[in-house]
């Protein structure tokens, strides 16, 4: 693999709040957004 950019802060969080589905409607059920939600927030290590 290549040398990578970083992602400036406004990139960055522009990413993360497409993960969470805050950036535009999507086109998904009830169950399967908030799977997905979930699914983001297992991977947070420092939970309360």
């Amino acid at each position: 693999m290549g040398a990578r950019e970083a992602l400036s802060a406004r990139a960055l969080n522009r990413a993360l709040l497409g993960r969470q589905l805050l950036l535009r409607r999507a086109d998904l059920s009830v169950v399967p957004a908030v799977e997905r939600l979930l699914g983001l927030n297992a991977q947070d290590p420092n939970l309360p």
